[in-house]
Order: structure tokens, then sequence, then C-alpha cells
């Protein structure tokens, strides 16, 4: 069964975040949760599951600190990505993070 990832929740918290990237200004704090969200959703999508318990999908828990830590260090390593490379022109391939994937592995769930 499929992941509704459209109903997902962040897996990481703003304050995670901003830790992480070792910001301290509120300035961009929404477009961080997007980023948040939108990254959440695509570990969903490769794991083929909820991250954050929900109605009809069942998580590691209601709170992101349930996640595994390989899978929240794999949100925050892409958040900065994106964070960092948001300029990116759209002919300009992202360039990959070698080991992230890896953190995922564990978790996915192969049908």
């Amino acid at each position: 069964m499929a992941v509704d990832v459209s109903t997902a929740k962040a897996a990481v918290t703003l304050e995670e975040i901003k830790e992480h990237l070792r910001l301290d200004t509120t300035e961009e704090n929404s477009l961080l949760e997007l980023y948040a969200l939108a990254i959440t959703q695509r570990a969903e999508h490769i794991l083929g599951r909820a991250l954050i318990t929900r109605e009809g999908q069942e998580g590691y828990g209601d709170k992101p600190a349930a996640v595994p830590a390989a899978i929240r260090h794999w949100i925050l390593l892409h958040v900065a990505q994106a964070y960092e490379n948001r300029e990116t022109k759209m002919d300009e391939a992202l360039s990959t993070i070698p080991f992230a994937d890896a953190l995922l592995s564990p978790f996915k769930t192969w049908s």
C-alpha cells in the first residue's frame, strides 16, 4: 500500500533545522518549514511509509523525535542542500550527497 504523502507532517523541527544550518534569524522560518515538509514527503515516498503517525497511517510516533536518527539526518542534509542551493538554475543539476541515501536503506519497505 502506498503512503499518502499529501498528509505528511515534517519529521524534523524548525529548531533542529536552524541548529543544523547554524541560523539564528527568524526571517526564513516559513521557507525552512516548507523545505522540511517537502523533503519529509520525499522520504516517505522513497521509504513507502509514513514517518509521523497521522489519521489512517502508522508512523514511528506522533513527534519528530520518534523518527529514527538516520532518517532525520537524511532530511536535515537535504533541507540544507535545498536552502544553500535555492538559487540554482533549472538547467543546473544539484549535486548528490554521496552517503545520504545509504542512511535510508535500512528503513526502506521492499515489496
